[in-house]
């Protein structure tokens, strides 16, 4: 087992002692990137009045329907720099494109340099969204929650009702069963050398993917994952199946990346600027206990021999919403294998 304390502050530099290419990548530069992403995001750049559309390097999009939704999706291909189409590469499957297109390219094409010249293998990234943010803050809620027979759910900190919810089997099923398919046959992907990412509601889909999908994926990487929902449901199946050791089969352990934002139960005073309802706020916080909860699960798998092996990393001084980024980052890590492609 691993654990890491990482501090980042949008104003102190930082340094930690770091292993395998985060000696060489400066987290410095990632938070460069954090700065960029707002221009990055929105895809475009303003070379005169008129604007200039600019694509992202190295980003491939495809338009994707499939009958088990009632929307088409878009399925985002981050091609590594200097990708070589007659090598294979390992591959990393993440949700929330409209959310983070942006900054996984940058950070992606970042590790990939920099994991050639320590002879790794940069990851292949595919990841899946709606073409419209509107449309994925309100498809991610269904999309990306287990399915439960009942629900027990905190009030929304928008004074919302809740929307529908328990689609993400069904989304993992059309990972499995159809994107990957689609993906192998237009990319040489390392099939043993697969990882699912995903952040909030991605990553508890991903926990979930442990004990439902277990042998689709080799690793797994959940940010800042919402074990909140239903209270700590996944969670508790989770711890369970780690200690269950009773089924005969492989004795490989299954890789976890576990992470967390250091500030994700508290409003920093850059939040309280901005947010509304802070009072609600506050309390959706604090009673969904994200830091706590992430801290629990680190210590039942990790206290105990099982199934998984787990890395935990917390990043001080981050919220839920920017803990996105370094999670991702570690996760191209995470991702890369031994050698060249």
């Amino acid at each position: 087992m691993i654990y890491r304390y990482s501090y980042f502050s949008l104003s102190d530099r930082f340094a930690k002692p770091m292993t395998h290419l985060s000696k060489i990548i400066s987290l410095e530069s990632l938070f460069l990137c954090l700065l960029i992403v707002g221009i990055s995001q929105n895809v475009q750049a303003e070379s005169h009045s008129n604007g200039t559309p600019v694509a992202l390097n190295g980003v491939t999009q495809y338009d994707f329907k499939t009958d088990r939704l009632d929307v088409p999706l878009k399925v985002y291909v981050l091609k590594p720099s200097g990708y070589d189409p007659t090598l294979t590469y390992p591959v990393l499957y993440s949700f929330d494109a409209d959310l983070s297109l942006g900054f996984m390219s940058i950070m992606s094409d970042k590790v990939a340099r920099l994991s050639m010249r320590a002879n790794r293998r940069p990851p292949i990234v595919v990841t899946i969204g709606y073409d419209n943010v509107q449309m994925a803050l309100k498809r991610r809620i269904f999309d990306l929650t287990p399915h439960a027979d009942t629900y027990n759910l905190p009030m929304r900190p928008n004074g919302q009702p809740w929307p529908k919810m328990g689609g993400g089997d069904n989304f993992l099923d059309i990972l499995i069963e159809e994107i990957k398919p689609f993906v192998e046959k237009r990319y040489k992907i390392d099939t043993t050398a697969e990882t699912l990412f995903g952040h909030s509601l991605g990553g508890l889909l991903t926990l979930h993917a442990i004990f439902t999908k277990t042998e689709h994926f080799d690793r797994f990487a959940a940010s800042s994952p919402s074990l909140w929902f239903n209270p700590q449901a996944t969670m508790h199946k989770l711890i369970a199946f780690h200690k269950d050791t009773t089924q005969t089969g492989t004795t490989q352990k299954i890789p976890l990346r576990l992470t967390i934002g250091g500030n994700e139960e508290t409003l920093t005073d850059w939040t309280l600027q901005y947010s509304k309802n802070s009072d609600l706020r506050k309390k959706w916080l604090q009673k969904n206990k994200m830091v706590q909860n992430a801290r629990a699960l680190y210590q039942a798998l990790s206290e105990q021999d099982g199934k998984i092996q787990i890395e935990f990393e917390t990043y001080g001084g981050l919220e839920h919403i920017l803990a996105d980024a370094p999670a991702f980052f570690r996760a191209l890590q995470f991702a890369t294998t031994d050698g060249s492609p």
